[in-house]
């Protein structure tokens, strides 16, 4: 294609050259070539310089890491991957937050977003949908519903996929309460000891194109390992969103502490460092 398009260069500056064509001349041509090629693109008013380039689209990943703090430490909770990923995995353990594409053609709905077919879904819908999709009882029923007022928005990357997809990913973070918190950790123990329930609650995660199951389990996860990479993540692109997230609860929570200590000791309390200085 190089080859053909310097001999059309050639032959279009050889013609130029024996018209004895000025610049302007020259330009007028040129735009209404590209305008005959191309009649959907904007009027420019000069092609000095030009960059002309299909405008790629891409999707919208979204996905939501609960989280609580407990004992003094922040925990969230990760999906185990699943046979859905098998080609990835290799025979290896990963994790990954519960997560996938929103729906741009329709709202499809949760437990406490109501469906609309004439509206597309947003990230933090999303993001709520594919938890209750993916973390679930093995009768179908979510375990957490996290309504996206309570997210809060992390991380943004943009990645190119192996298939040359272009995709936008935005994660969120949700504390759970404490009812929450008791939810998840009965259903994780249980996950651990029973087998048919687990194997139960993974046949909930199928991926409906691969009829595979997306988590193989779910565990509960302290934040500064994954920070640490003591685990190996299935998409290393929210290491990312882990990294802001320890920052983020590292100050919100030594700000809770020393909100405690105040109410408990307001007399005996320094004023914590909750900024981003180093300690």
């Amino acid at each position: 294609m190089s080859g053909f398009m310097a001999g059309i260069e050639k032959k279009l500056t050889v013609h130029w050259r024996k018209a004895k064509a000025d610049p302007k001349s020259i330009k007028d041509g040129l735009r209404r070539l590209v305008a005959s090629l191309w009649p959907d693109l904007p009027k420019y008013s000069t092609l000095d310089n030009p960059l002309i380039e299909e405008v790629k689209k891409g999707s919208l990943g979204c996905g939501v890491v609960p989280t609580f703090l407990k004992g003094g430490r922040r925990y969230v909770i990760m999906g185990v991957a699943g046979e859905h990923y098998e080609k990835m995995l290799e025979g290896r353990k990963a994790y990954s937050i519960p997560g996938g594409f929103a729906t741009l053609t329709a709202k499809p709905g949760s437990v406490c977003v109501e469906a609309d077919d004439t509206l597309p879904e947003s990230g933090y819908e999303a993001a709520n949908r594919e938890l209750e999709e993916e973390i679930r009882y093995p009768d179908g029923a979510p375990v957490l519903t996290i309504a996206p007022e309570r997210m809060q928005p992390v991380d943004t990357v943009t990645v190119r996929f192996g298939n040359g997809d272009v995709n936008i990913l935005m994660s969120f973070a949700a504390d759970l309460g404490a009812e929450e918190v008791s939810a998840i950790e009965l259903h994780c123990a249980r996950l651990l000891k029973d087998e048919g329930y687990r194997q139960a609650c993974a046949m909930q995660s199928v991926n409906a194109v691969s009829g595979l199951p997306e988590f193989e389990t779910v565990e509960i996860v302290p934040l500064d390992d994954l920070v640490d990479e003591k685990y190996e993540l299935l998409h290393k692109d929210q290491m990312s969103l882990f990294k802001k997230m320890k920052a983020l609860y590292d100050r919100l929570d030594r700000l809770s502490a020393y909100e405690d200590a105040m109410r408990s000791s307001p007399d005996a309390m320094i004023s914590p460092r909750i900024s981003n200085q180093p300690s």
